[in-house]
């Protein structure tokens, strides 16, 4: 944190030099950074492995759908069909990927 609040300085100096004194100088720090080194670098490598996950999500997607450019809401839906084994968790029926993300899906 400290090594960032000097750099922020450095910063906010070279700005005043180039433009004048601000009215406002408003500052937001990540929650993470206030954790220790070891809790970030498993967050870290936590953000890794969902992103390796949906990008693995989009190309089954791809694949077994046609749709080029899966949006956010469709990988999330696939990650969550491919968590309950592809059955609806109320009912136990196998959902197909076409109800998932077909034309109208349920």
């Amino acid at each position: 944190v400290q090594r960032c609040l000097t750099e922020l300085r450095k910063v906010v100096n070279a700005i005043v030099r180039a433009h004048g004194k601000p009215s406002i100088i408003r500052i937001e720090l990540a929650r993470d950074l206030k954790k220790p080194r070891k809790d970030r670098k498993r967050l870290a490598a936590q953000y890794k492995e969902n992103r390796k996950a949906r990008e693995k999500a989009a190309e089954a997607i791809i694949r077994q759908t046609g749709i080029t450019r899966p949006r956010p809401s469709d990988i999330q839906k696939w990650l969550l069909f491919e968590e309950c084994k592809r059955t609806c968790p109320y009912t136990g029926r196998t959902i197909s990927v076409e109800s998932l993300l077909g034309e109208h899906p349920q």
